[in-house]
C-alpha cells in the first residue's frame, strides 16, 4: 500500500521514529510531506536531510508557520499526490485545520480514489468552541472534512468519545508515538546546566513552552514550601518567562530557579535525565487543556517520577505510574514534591512503573498499531 503521510511534525527528526517502523513493514511504501520550516515550541525549525530515515520527505513552503491549524502549504502538494498516487493519505492535522482542509480539497482532484485519515488531539473544542476566531470557520471546515474522511485516529478518550458521538466516520484512539530510548550522546553537555548546584540538592523540573497555560508559576509558588536544597530548573522558552522570573523575585527564591533557554528536541532528554522529579502543572483556561503531555512519556521513559496537573489528558497518559494534583493548587504540588523528597521506595517504585508506562506510547506500539489500522482501511 502507498501511504502519503502530510505531518508538520516531521520537520523535527525526533518524530521520524515510529514513521520509519512503519515503513518497514510489509507492503508498506511510505512517502512524507513537511514544512520546509516551522516555529515551534517558540524556536523556527527548518527541515534537515541530513539524517538518514527509511523514507523519502519532500519539504514544502507553507503559510502562516507555527499558526498549528491556520497554517498551510503553498505550493506543491497537488504535484506531490499526482506524482506518488496514493492509496492511503494520511494527514496528521486536526480535522478542523487548514491543513486538513487542503488535504481533503486535493485529494479530491487529484486521488480521488484515496482513502483519507486524520488524526485529533483536540479534547475541548467539541464542535463549538475551537479557541479560534472566527469559531463558525472552524466549525465548517471540521464538519466538511469528516463527512469525507475515511477514518479518525484520536489521541486521548475524551476526544473519541466526542467524535464517536457527534459523527459517522470510523474513529480509533491511538497514542502519539514517542521515541522512549535512551539519550544519544550528544556534543551539548547538560551538566553545565546543573553546574551551580549545592551537593545534595533536589531537583525539580519542567520542560516546555513558557506560556501561562502551562502552569510554571505553580513550580515556584510550591519552592517556599519545600525545604532549601529544592531547586527548580525551567527549560524553554516562551512568553511567559519575565513575569516567572518576577515572581520568583518576588517569594525571594531566585537563587534556587535556573531558566535554561529551549534546546533542540534531541537534546531535552539529556537534561531531563538528571531531574530528581519532572512536573507538568498544565492549568485549564477558556481556549485550551492539556491535550497530551509528550514530556511526560519521556521522563517515564527516563526513570524519573513524574507529577501531573488533572488538567485534559495528564491523567490518562500518567495512569498509575505518577502523581496527580488539582490543577492550580500550589500547596498540593508542594506536598507530592515533598513526598518524593523524602520517600526513596516511591521514588524507585514511580520509576519502574514509568518504565513500563512508557512503553504504552512507544515508536513500535504506535507503528504496530497504525499498521493494523491500515489494514483495516484496505481490506
Amino acid at each position: 500500500m502507498k501511504v502519503l503521510l502530510i505531518d508538520k511534525n516531521l520537520v523535527d527528526f525526533s518524530n521520524y521514529q515510529k514513521w520509519d517502523l512503519l515503513s518497514k513493514k510489509a507492503g508498506v511504501v511510505l512517502r512524507g510531506i513537511t514544512p520546509a520550516t516551522w516555529v515551534e515550541n517558540a524556536r523556527l525549525v527548518r527541515f534537515s536531510d541530513s539524517f538518514a530515515k527509511e523514507f523519502s520527505v519532500t519539504p514544502l513552503p507553507t503559510v502562516w508557520k507555527g499558526k498549528e491549524n491556520r497554517g498551510f502549504y503553498l505550493k506543491g502538494l497537488s504535484r506531490e499526490m499526482r506524482r506518488f498516487k496514493p492509496d492511503i493519505i494520511v494527514c496528521f492535522e486536526e480535522p478542523f485545520s487548514f491543513f486538513a482542509l487542503q488535504t481533503t480539497f486535493l485529494a479530491r482532484l487529484f486521488a480521488s480514489k484515496a482513502k483519507l485519515v486524520f488524526y485529533s488531539w483536540d479534547n475541548r473544542a467539541k464542535g463549538k468552541d475551537y479557541g479560534y476566531r472566527p469559531a463558525f470557520v472552524y466549525g465548517a471546515i471540521e464538519r466538511g472534512v469528516m463527512k469525507r474522511a475515511d477514518m479518525l485516529l484520536t489521541a486521548s478518550e475524551e476526544g473519541t468519545n466526542y467524535f464517536r458521538s457527534a459523527y459517522a466516520t470510523p474513529v480509533r484512539k491511538l497514542y502519539f508515538g514517542v521515541n522512549v530510548d535512551p539519550p544519544q550522546r550528544e556534543s551539548y553537555d547538560a551538566k553545565s546546566v546543573f553546574e551551580g548546584l549545592p551537593q545534595g540538592a533536589f531537583v525539580v523540573g519542567y520542560a516546555g513552552r513558557l506560556l501561562h497555560m502551562k502552569g510554571v508559576d505553580l513550580l515556584i509558588r510550591s519552592l517556599p514550601l519545600l525545604r532549601s536544597n529544592a531547586f527548580l530548573v525551567i527549560l524553554g522558552s516562551g512568553p511567559d518567562e519575565q513575569r516567572l522570573r518576577c515572581i520568583a523575585s518576588e517569594l525571594s527564591v531566585e537563587s534556587r530557579v535556573i531558566f535554561v533557554p529551549a534546546v533542540p528536541s534531541s537534546q531535552t532528554k539529556q537534561i531531563i535525565s538528571k531531574f530528581g522529579v519532572l512536573v507538568l502543572p498544565s492549568r485549564t483556561t477558556k481556549v485550551w487543556k492539556e491535550q497530551f503531555g509528550r514530556v511526560l512519556v519521556e521522563g517515564m521513559s527516563l526513570g524519573i517520577p513524574v507529577i501531573g496537573s488533572d488538567s485534559g489528558a495528564i491523567p490518562d497518559v500518567i495512569g498509575e505510574a505518577g502523581l496527580i494534583f488539582r490543577e492550580n493548587e500550589h500547596s498540593s504540588l508542594a506536598e507530592m514534591i515533598a513526598r518524593l523528597m523524602s520517600d526513596e521506595k516511591l521514588n524507585a517504585e514511580l520509576a519502574c512503573k514509568g518504565k513500563a508506562r512508557a512503553q504504552e506510547f512507544s515508536s513500535a506500539r504506535f507503528a504496530d498499531r497504525m499498521h493494523d489500522l491500515l489494514l483495516e482501511l484496505t481490506s
